[in-house]
């Protein structure tokens, strides 16, 4: 008996994680440098994230949010 459409894709989901997860290096602070620097890689692990809901990009450490732009923006500029 055929496995379920959603079995498959599951299946398929894992294969492509590990692959990708392979590919990418193991230090977090090097694999979030390596995906800021590739807009298509970002592009593509996004789409990947959403569709399977599993997560490859580490998260930063500290967000920054829209103020802390402008400041920064500010620093620099004086």
């Amino acid at each position: 008996m055929e496995p379920p459409p959603a079995r498959k894709l599951a299946k398929v989901a894992d294969i492509a994680e590990s692959i990708i997860k392979a590919l990418l290096p193991d230090d977090e602070d090097d694999r979030r440098d390596l995906i800021d620097d590739d807009y298509q890689l970002q592009s593509d692990i996004e789409t990947f994230e959403q569709l399977t809901g599993k997560t490859l990009k580490p998260e930063d450490d500290e967000p920054i949010f829209g103020d802390e732009i402008e400041l920064e923006d500010m620093e620099r500029s004086v």
